[in-house]
Order: structure tokens, then C-alpha cells, then sequence
């Protein structure tokens, strides 16, 4: 009743994202059997973790990421998913672990924004909250307009 007299534009939004749901459990379903029947099928890992991803699976995400990072040997893009996931299994705390992985991804791509981000939120967590504003004001500064983790910094600044 409250679709219809209140918001009904909720309920095509409702349905879509149901819909949405059906279609990543199936891909899970799908992906898990693929990982089954061949425990080195890369796309299927990485399928897998982005569906976890999704669906807010976040420690399943992070086990079908390290299943791909080593399957990658060492893909960046693959090290960052997996951090990214352990990260937001931890509820936005930055492990050792994913500190670790964020280094990784830095060794390889020195110019990554988002790990450096995350680094950065880690030096916050660890109390190290001037140098971690003087860098992040640095980086939001090189971010171009648009950039996905200069949104990340307008959302946390309240903007």
C-alpha cells in the first residue's frame, strides 16, 4: 500500500534489484562449480569475488581474490580487490594484512591512488593523524575531477 500512495517508484527499484540479486546468486552458484571441477580457472575466481564483492560477502570476496592473486602471480589489480575486500570485511579497518597487500600493489603501480588512499587511512588508524592529512590533502590534490577515490574523499569530508 505504501508503494503505491507513498513512493511508487520504490517498487520498480525493488524489482530490479531483486532481480539483481537472483542473478549474482546464480552466478555464484555457477562460478563455485567452475572453481570446483578446475581450482585454477582465474576467471572464475575473479567472477566470484566480485559477485561476494556485491552481495556483501566480504570474506567470501577475500578468499576468491587470494585464490586469484595467486592464480595472477601477483596481478595488482587482483592484490587491490583483495585488500579492498579484507578491508571492508574488517569493517573499513586496514589490517596488517591488507597494509601488506596495499604495499604490494604500490611496488607495482607507484602511482595507484586508491592504494595510497587506504595506506593513508591506515596512518590515521594508527594515530598518525598529521602526517596522514598532509598526505591525503597532497593526493586529493593530484586526483583529477571525477576520480573515484577523490569521491571517496568528498564523501568522507561530508561534501
Amino acid at each position: 500500500l505504501y508503494a503505491l500512495t507513498g513512493a511508487p517508484e520504490i517498487v520498480p527499484m525493488l524489482e530490479a534489484r531483486e532481480a539483481r540479486l537472483a542473478e549474482l546468486k546464480a552466478s555464484i552458484v555457477e562460478n563455485s562449480e567452475r572453481v570446483k571441477t578446475d581450482a585454477k580457472n582465474l576467471k572464475a575466481w575473479v567472477a566470484l569475488g566480485d559477485n561476494f564483492m556485491e552481495t556483501g560477502q566480504y570474506a567470501a570476496a577475500a578468499n576468491a581474490f587470494k585464490q586469484s592473486v595467486k592464480l595472477s602471480g601477483g596481478e595488482a589489480a587482483l592484490i587491490l580487490a583483495y585488500a579492498r575486500a579484507m578491508i571492508l570485511d574488517e569493517g573499513g579497518k586496514v589490517s596488517d594484512h591488507a597494509a601488506k597487500s596495499l604495499e604490494m600493489v604500490l611496488l607495482q603501480e607507484p602511482d595507484n591512488a586508491e592504494a595510497k588512499y587506504f595506506l593513508i587511512v591506515r596512518k590515521l588508524q594508527d594515530g598518525n593523524a598529521a602526517e596522514a592529512m598532509r598526505e591525503m590533502k597532497a593526493l586529493y590534490r593530484s586526483l583529477p575531477d571525477g576520480s573515484p577515490v577523490r569521491t571517496m574523499i568528498d564523501r568522507q569530508r561530508g561534501n
